[in-house]
């Protein structure tokens, strides 16, 4: 036990004069985070989602244009530029739109009064609804004179009808459900953000781990140490203490971040919807995965530049995987089953189990355990591996 104790705080040492390393372990996961959390706020935010800027050209100036504008900005989702501000969006009146409006449909074909201009760097997304939008807009108010004007409908009954079939006003909501079914709060951006990136953070520790190794090997530290009859379980486990405290500290920085940084920059706040023993549980997991396949690469390799390849190819190919770069939810259904083979799609989703659905030890069971049994097996090849790789 002394041994082993003495192997780790050497390990301690060691780390503490990589600075270099240290930095990309904590302040490259820290800015992925407050990057994506800012950039992906909108997009998860069902409040501010779909709102659109458009610049408004009215050459009728009639009643029916004025009941267009208000229709498109009464609901929120659409906003109208101030004069002269530029907008990917365009809605011209031209001419005659009242009277098109009163006449109805017709007879053979007319010019288009009603003209939308469309950037063409705008999305995709954004232009089918804000083409939807106007539609949906202008049948309101061909709707309205309808009803009204035409049909003698009055204005209290007329505003019962519309309200009955507004799509605003219909009673819909959205739920997310939790563990058990329970509800759980509408997920944002930084809970999102989160998980993925500590998870992709935690396995880069493949990199010190890499070169700590091979640096040994250079120096002769593993050949005194194979005199001194220290076996490679005992050597390679030694390495556990040091970097699980380093995963530790990466958990803590990560909370951190999405809790108060984040905020600060006009993101959202991170909300801790679960129990924290299971975050730490599958963190724990997690670390001991990373641990385990950082050794296995590091025994491997002949050079730290091997390491570095080795390791980063991995990642990479994980993160692809696993649903860090690109969420599963948008992957086909091919690639949604080649993610279960990626560790960091286990850890990911063990992280979501408390951040996102509210669960607790329980819940994070399977993860946890595929994760550390995933850790430990690239552990004991890498002790297999060892002498041999070494001679």
């Amino acid at each position: 036990m002394r041994a082993f104790l003495a192997l780790a705080l050497k390990e301690l040492r060691i780390l503490s004069r990589d600075w270099h390393g240290l930095a990309v372990l904590f302040v490259m996961p820290a800015i992925f985070i407050l990057i994506m959390s800012l950039a992906m706020r909108d997009a998860l935010d069902p409040g501010r989602r779909g709102t659109i800027t458009f610049a408004w050209q009215d050459e009728d100036g009639g009643y029916f244009a004025l009941a267009l504008s208000d229709v498109l900005t009464a609901h929120g989702s659409m906003t109208r530029a101030s004069a002269g501000a530029a907008a990917p969006f365009v809605v011209r009146i031209a001419k005659g739109f009242d009277e098109r409006i009163k006449a109805g449909g017709g007879d053979g074909p007319r010019p288009p009064l009603l003209e939308l201009q469309l950037s063409p760097t705008a999305p995709i997304q954004a232009r089918l609804l804000f083409v939807a939008q106007v539609r949906a807009a202008l049948a309101s108010v061909q709707a309205e004179y309808l009803m009204e004007d035409q049909m003698g409908v009055p204005h209290a009954d007329a505003e019962k009808l519309r309200g009955q079939t507004d799509a605003a006003s219909l009673p819909i909501t959205e739920t997310f459900t939790g563990a058990g079914a329970a509800s759980v709060a509408a997920p944002n951006a930084v809970q999102q953000s989160v998980p993925a990136w500590l998870v992709f953070a935690m396995f880069f520790v493949v990199l010190p781990l890499g070169t700590s190794v091979l640096a040994e090997r250079e120096q002769g530290t593993l050949q005194r140490l194979a005199l001194l009859n220290v076996s490679p379980a005992k050597l390679l486990a030694a390495k556990f203490p040091a970097y699980y405290l380093i995963n530790l500290l990466q958990l803590l920085l990560m909370l951190s971040v999405g809790i108060w940084l984040v905020p600060r920059v006009g993101g959202d706040a991170l909300k801790l919807q679960g129990n924290l023993a299971g975050l730490w549980l599958v963190c724990s997991a997690l670390s001991v995965a990373a641990i385990g396949f950082g050794l296995l690469i590091a025994v491997v390799a002949r050079s730290a530049i091997q390491a570095s390849t080795f390791g980063a190819m991995a990642n990479l190919l994980f993160g692809a995987l696993g649903g860090i770069m690109v969420p599963k939810m948008v992957m086909p259904a091919s690639m949604q089953s080649l993610a279960a083979l990626s560790p960091m799609s286990w850890a990911l989703e063990g992280c979501w189990d408390i951040l996102l659905r509210g669960g607790g030890v329980a819940e994070v069971l399977p993860e946890s355990a595929a994760l550390a049994g995933f850790g430990l097996l690239s552990y004991s090849l890498a002790t297999w591996l060892f002498p041999k790789t070494d001679s």
